[in-house]
C-alpha cells in the first residue's frame, strides 16, 4: 500500500515536473523567434538606409602597415640609367651650365704616380669677361690673366711684366683656365664606360682609347660644374683636378676686369 502511494506521488511529480519544462521550452522558443525577427527587421533598414546600425555596417578593411613603394628611392638616380650616350656627351660638352661664377681649384700633375706638380686657381667669370689668378704650390700668387670682352692680358707678378693679346684660340678661356675642356667629346673618340648618379653628382667614367686613357669625371647636375677629374694612363695616374669652391651668380661688383689692373 505504502510502495503504491509513492509510486503514484512519483508519478504526479515528475508530470508536474513535465508540464514545467514544456512551458519553459515555450517562452524560451518564443523570445528567440521575436528576436530573430528584430535582426532581421534591423538589418534590412539599415541596408535601405533608413537607420544606421553600427553592427550593420560592413567592416572597414585596414591597408597594411608597409613602406611606400619608390618612397626612398631618388628619382633622378633611377633615371640616369636611362640617359643615352649622345646625353652623356651633351652634359659634358656644356660644362659647366652657368656663365656668371667663382670658382677656386686645384690641380696636381703626377708622374709615375708621384705628385711633383701643384697649381691652384681662383677664377671669376662674368659672362665674356674673367680674371684668373694663379697660384704656385706653395699658394704665392705668380700670375694674372684679365679679359675685359675684348682683349686678354696676362701679367707676371713676380716680374711685374704683363703683355696683351687679342681674344683668340691661343688665349680663350678654355686654354688659360685650367678647367677641364670636355669638347672633344664632340669628335665621339671618347668612348663613356659607365655613369652613376647620387648625391647630386654626376660620376662618369670614359676611356680614349688612342691614347690608352681612363678619365674620371664628377659633374654637378644643378651647374654642370666639372667638381672633380682624374686621368690614368695605362693604370696610373697622371693629372687630377678638384673644386674646392664653386658659387655660381657670383656678386662681382668688387672684381675689376680692366685691362688697367694688375
Amino acid at each position: 500500500m505504502l510502495s503504491l502511494l509513492r509510486q503514484k506521488v512519483k508519478v504526479a511529480v515528475d508530470k508536474k515536473t513535465n508540464n514545467g519544462l514544456m512551458a519553459l521550452l515555450s517562452v524560451v522558443s518564443i523570445i528567440l523567434v521575436f528576436t530573430l525577427t528584430c535582426f532581421l527587421c534591423l538589418y534590412s533598414l539599415s541596408a535601405l538606409g533608413v537607420v544606421s546600425v553600427d553592427w550593420a555596417q560592413e567592416p572597414q578593411v585596414q591597408p597594411p602597415k608597409s613602406e611606400p613603394v619608390g618612397e626612398n628611392i631618388d628619382t633622378d638616380e633611377s633615371e640616369v640609367s636611362l640617359l643615352s650616350d649622345e646625353k652623356l656627351r651633351d652634359i659634358l660638352v656644356k660644362t659647366p651650365f652657368v656663365d656668371n661664377y667663382y670658382v677656386e681649384m686645384y690641380i696636381g700633375v703626377y708622374s709615375d704616380n708621384t705628385q711633383y706638380s701643384t697649381e691652384a686657381y681662383r677664377i671669376w667669370k662674368h659672362g665674356a669677361k674673367y680674371r684668373i689668378v694663379r697660384y704656385d704650390e706653395h699658394m704665392t700668387a705668380h700670375q694674372t690673366i684679365v679679359c675685359d670682352g675684348e682683349a686678354v692680358k696676362v701679367t707676371d707678378i713676380d716680374s711685374n711684366t704683363g703683355a696683351v693679346y687679342p681674344i683668340s684660340e691661343l688665349f680663350g678661356f678654355e686654354l688659360v683656365s685650367g678647367i677641364p675642356d670636355f669638347s672633344v667629346f664632340r669628335t665621339g673618340k671618347y668612348s663613356i664606360d659607365s655613369c652613376e648618379y647620387s648625391d647630386g653628382m654626376y660620376r662618369i667614367i670614359c676611356s680614349f682609347g688612342e691614347l690608352n686613357t681612363i678619365d674620371e669625371i664628377h659633374i654637378n647636375d644643378a651647374t654642370g660644374a666639372v667638381m672633380y677629374y682624374k686621368s690614368s694612363l695605362g693604370g696610373v695616374r697622371i693629372i687630377e683636378y678638384y673644386v674646392n669652391q664653386f658659387m655660381p651668380d657670383y656678386d662681382f661688383s668688387d672684381v675689376s676686369f680692366s685691362l688697367m689692373s694688375n
